[in-house]
């Protein structure tokens, strides 16, 4: 995976369902895995988002199918693109 490249601190969170629980924080030029909590993998989609924490832009990552363990490495391009890989265990 490509490091982060994106000039500010990030906020990870997965969304499923509308619903959203903060992953944690990317700092710049970052690789970061991230386990997504148990009760939001329940064998349908969810989706990673990522804003900037001094209110940036908002992106979301393409549908994501994970089973319970299983890890996302999440990947910001220098263009705010989100790159999403999962690990499974």
């Amino acid at each position: 995976p490509r490091p982060s490249r994106h000039a500010m601190e990030l906020g990870v969170w997965a969304v499923e369902a509308g619903v959203g629980r903060r992953l944690g924080r990317m700092a710049p030029g970052a690789v970061k895995a991230f386990v997504v909590p148990p009760d939001m993998v329940r064998g349908g989609t969810l989706e990673i988002l990522v804003q900037g924490t001094g209110g940036g832009g908002l992106r979301t990552s393409r549908d994501l199918f994970l089973s319970p363990g299983d890890e996302v490495r999440v990947t910001i391009t220098a263009h705010y693109e989100i790159t999403t890989d999962v690990i499974s265990h």
